[in-house]
């Protein structure tokens, strides 16, 4: 670089360099002139000529010499790289030598690991064996001391129950009186009841039989009328015989008739608005209104004083008088179809009384269904009284009992170990999915797994695997269970549900008994004394389809507690069971409550898909839980079908806690310093490495690292869905450049393009906010 920043030379000054020498060109050639006079000189000297001789022939010996010395030299390196090549083949031997005992002590090493793991695990179980003899021996001196005064308190408990016992039998001794004297006095009713509506159904039917005859008198009077009708059909032929005068004195005979026919007309129709009345309530045997009957009646004499009309052209006197006498007999029709009308209103009136007691009829019945369902209710609160007198004597909590004893007929769970390392137990698993379970997962997926279960160990113990539909997030810890011969249990969560009772159970005061739900079950399962030695992973399945904090939220809260013996919810406050035999074993019942416990041996796996159908998790879930991202599927690989094995959770906690303590895998100062840098980048964009975060780190990385990741994979992974995750739903405009300045301090502080999923994860949010 100093030789760029000479100042160049100018023009004027090149040119003369081309036509004339330097001064060190011609202070050169001034030397070389005064050595070539001096040697010339020297010449001339014969003493300097004698000495030249002599430095000759020196010259000449110890070019001899030096030949002879080189050639030993060549002889003795060529011995000497005979010994190298011999001292290598040494040197390979001692190689392979050492390599050979080397394999030899790590064989002896692992043997008596194995041997050493072998006998701590024999003196553990001895120990867990002598610990639970001593606490069934405690609770057998417990228990006989609890069943002393248990059954000094329990006969006087059965002195009061006798006594209570026999005054609530006398008091469903009368009650059952009085149920019995409500029987008698409804059967009583009902056979009144019953025979008073067959007294006047027979009424009824006698009633009908003498409308029916009415009916067919009235039919009778119809042919008759007909027969008239006839008749003066007849006359109106004889009409167009006679003469105009007879015609004419007929026709003032005639309007005499019409003017009684108008009077009687309007009788007709004061008699016509009566029957228009009873029109709905009047039948006859074909169903057919008798009023309409009697409107054709009046509709064909109506044709008769039309043919009467006519025959006012008639001549004859004869025929005059025979329609006089007609018109006589047509009244009489007339007063007999008043007394019909008359007849009909009778009818009615029967009718309308029939309908009456029908209606009484009806309301006694249905006097007496009342009565009648009021006996069933009854009869069925009597029976359930009963069944609740049988359930008060029995236990709130029979499934949990039902565990128990299930669970006294096995023995402790002492399975024979896996016996290597974190990085062999993830190779393991992923081939144990490929080849025995068909499922596919990638190395960073398995080690992200184990390292979240070391990570949430002493945290919230939560797991949430999210991402696309069909990327194996349930398949995903059944196996993990599988593979270590451990248990996974799922739980499908409802958009209904909005408090723990939904998640745990209720008690319900009516039955006496507390409801248990799947998911106690198996965390009561888990909590057993003989199963605390096994691996449980509840698998909480969509569990965003309804807000966490409502089902969760005390689970959150209590697994926070660094004294594990707090990790209890209450199932039922205010409990008290004075049998020991009626009370679950393995809950807790401090605080005048019954409690489930989480043991050490839980984890809690939730499986959460981001649509409309489910609700947003919040920070506050997602600060407290191991979060893995699986967004795409894994490609199909072969890989050896491996033996299966199986393994205690001390050892697998053994093995978190050997990658924990191991210096090499913690952070050190430098990376905090680093995280420290990155921070401040972050709190501009409101965000930060919290202390909670932090202490998940501290957990997560040795572990992750042991299972065969590196440290810088760990941080960019905790970075991009712990820390970035938050801006998914953030839109500012500023965000873009503090993205592009955090970009640059990640490929400043840990090397260029080292953070690849935390830049691929800024890269996204800037097109996003971009738009």
């Amino acid at each position: 670089m100093g030789k760029n920043r000479q100042p160049k030379r100018g023009g004027f000054q090149n040119q003369q360099n081309n036509g004339q020498k330097t001064k060190a060109d011609m202070v050169e050639e001034l030397k070389q002139a005064q050595k070539d006079k001096i040697d010339a000189s020297l010449i001339t000297d014969e003493r300097v000529a004698a000495k030249m001789e002599e430095l000759e022939k020196a010259k000449t010996d110890l070019k001899t010499e030096y030949k002879e010395k080189e050639l030993a030299l060549a002889e003795r390196e060529e011995k000497l790289n005979e010994k190298e090549k011999q001292q290598q083949e040494k040197e390979k031997k001692l190689a392979d030598t050492e390599a050979q005992i080397k394999k030899q002590c790590e064989s002896a090493v692992a043997e008596e690991v194995a041997r050493i793991k072998g006998d701590e695990r024999a003196i553990r179980e001895a120990e867990k064996t002598a610990i639970y003899k001593e606490w069934e021996e405690d609770k057998t001196n417990q228990k006989k001391e609890l069943e002393e005064y248990v059954k000094e308190q329990r006969n006087k408990v059965d002195e009061e129950l006798k006594k209570a016992h026999s005054e609530r039998l006398e008091a469903e001794e009368k009650k059952l009186e009085r149920i019995h004297e409500a029987d008698k006095a409804i059967e009583d009713k009902r056979a009144e009841l019953t025979k008073e509506y067959e007294d006047k159904m027979s009424e009824f039917v006698k009633k009908k039989h003498e409308y029916e005859e009415m009916l067919r008198e009235l039919k009778e009077d119809r042919a008759d009328f007909e027969e008239d009708q006839e008749y003066v059909k007849r006359l109106k032929e004889k009409y167009s015989q006679y003469s105009e005068e007879e015609v004419l004195k007929l026709r003032e005979q005639i309007a005499h008739f019409e003017a009684r026919i108008k009077s009687d007309e309007e009788i007709i129709k004061e008699y016509r608005d009566k029957n228009t009345r009873m029109e709905s309530s009047l039948l006859d045997d074909d169903g057919h209104s008798l009023v309409v009957r009697i409107q054709e009646l009046e509709g064909q004499l109506e044709e008769a004083n039309q043919k009467n009309d006519e025959l006012a052209n008639m001549p004859s006197v004869d025929e005059i008088e025979r329609l006089r006498a007609k018109a006589k007999e047509l009244e009489t029709v007339r007063v007999a179809l008043d007394d019909e009308k008359q007849k009909r209103n009778e009818a009615e009136a029967k009718i309308s009384a029939y309908a009456m007691s029908a209606r009484e009829l009806e309301n006694a019945r249905v006097a007496a269904a009342a009565l009648e369902s009021l006996n069933n209710q009854l009869q069925m609160k009597l029976k359930y009284i009963s069944e609740q007198y049988k359930t008060t004597q029995e236990s709130k909590f029979k499934v949990l009992l039902d565990i128990d004893s299930e669970i006294s007929e096995q023995g402790i769970y002492n399975p024979k170990g896996f016996g290597k390392s974190l990085k062999d137990l993830c190779d393991y698993i992923r081939s144990y999915g490929s080849a025995r379970k068909g499922l596919y997962y990638s190395i960073e997926t398995i080690r992200v797994f184990i390292a979240s279960l070391a990570a949430a160990d002493r945290a919230s113990r939560l797991l949430i695997l999210q991402g696309l539909s069909g990327t194996g997030k349930s398949s995903l810890p059944r196996l993990v269970a599988e593979a270590l011969g451990a248990e996974c249990k799922r739980v499908s969560v409802q958009p209904s549900w909005r408090d723990n009772r939904e998640l745990l159970g209720y008690d319900n005061d009516f039955t006496n008994r507390f409801k248990e739900t799947e998911f106690t079950k198996y965390l009561y399962e888990a909590s057993a004394l003989p199963n605390r030695n096994k691996l449980y992973i509840i698998l909480l399945d969509e569990m965003n389809l309804a807000r966490i904090e409502y089902y969760f939220a005390d689970f959150l809260s209590v697994l926070e507690e660094t004294d594990k013996s707090k990790w209890t919810v209450p199932l039922v406050s205010g409990y008290s069971e004075l049998d020991e035999d009626q009370k679950p074993k393995y809950l807790d019942y401090s605080n005048e409550a019954a409690n489930i416990c989480i043991t050490s041996n839980v984890w809690f796996v939730g499986t959460a898909n981001n649509d409309d159908s489910t609700s947003l998790i919040t920070d506050k879930v997602y600060d407290r839980a191991q979060v893995l991202d699986m967004d795409e599927r894994e490609s199909e690989f072969k890989s050896r079908k491996p033996a299966q094995i199986s393994m205690d959770i001390d050892e697998l906690i053994g093995l978190f806690d050997t990658a924990k303590s191991d210096d090499s895998n913690r952070m050190n100062e430098a990376d905090r310093e680093k995280i420290r840098q990155v921070d401040e980048y972050l709190k501009e964009m409101d965000i930060t490495f919290g202390n909670r975060i932090v202490s998940q780190m501290e957990d997560f990385i040795p572990v992750y690292i042991a299972c065969g990741g590196e440290k810088n994979e760990a941080i960019d992974y905790f970075l991009t869905h712990k820390i970035l995750r938050k801006l998914d739903e953030r839109y500012e405009p500023y965000l873009v450049e503090k993205l592009e300045d955090l970009r640059q301090c990640l490929n400043d502080t840990y090397g260029e393009g080292v953070f690849k999923q935390s830049l691929e994860k800024i890269k996204k949010l800037t097109e996003k906010i971009q738009g």
